[in-house]
């Protein structure tokens, strides 16, 4: 029967991902939820691609965001890692071990892509997830600019992991992240 399934979807121009699965996980109140990007259908302008990874873009990220769900804000990211145990670092996040987190998100390393470069950088050290937020920040003596804020997770000392933000200065180009929604209250 799953055959016919895949012939009738495929004939009509649809894949659909049958065994495709989201993540849903929670952090002491905070209900999140990975979405295996698999089954969504994108059409042409919805991602960004490089090699076999796929980064859907910012500016469509609600056409993808289920009912009852929002993109994080950088407020629900600072709870998130207020709310991680590991020692905190410099940067506003916490060092954790990548046993610890996880078994409670199942991230991937795969990199960021920077638009700026058109390259993914980072790959099997690094990943980033989406939040809602843009912010005015200054780098060194510059004046503030419009950036974007992503969580950053990357590899650190004795194989621990370094969860905080990172951002990007929008005019010189967006950073492209995995997607992670958070349940609205």
């Amino acid at each position: 029967m799953r055959h016919y399934i895949y012939i009738i979807l495929i004939c009509f121009g649809h894949f659909i991902n049958l065994n495709a699965q989201d993540y849903t996980f929670n952090l002491i109140d905070q209900t999140f939820q990975i979405p295996d990007i698999n089954r969504f259908q994108f059409e042409e302008g919805d991602t960004i691609m490089s090699g076999k990874t796929i980064f859907i873009k910012r500016e469509k990220l609600d056409k993808f965001t289920p009912k009852g769900w929002a993109i994080p804000s950088w407020e629900d990211f600072k709870i998130f890692i207020k709310n991680l145990d590991g020692e905190e670092n410099s940067t506003g996040g916490k060092e954790v071990t990548a046993t610890y987190l996880s078994n409670i998100l199942p991230f991937k390393l795969k990199g960021i892509y920077y638009s700026s470069v058109k390259n993914v950088f980072g790959i099997n050290s690094m990943t980033a997830y989406y939040s809602s937020t843009d912010t005015l920040r200054s780098n060194n003596s510059n004046p503030p600019k419009l950036s974007q804020i992503a969580l950053h997770i990357y590899s650190g000392r004795n194989g621990s992991l370094n969860v905080e933000p990172t951002y990007a200065i929008i005019e010189n180009g967006l950073i492209y992240c995995d997607v992670i929604f958070i349940k609205k209250q």
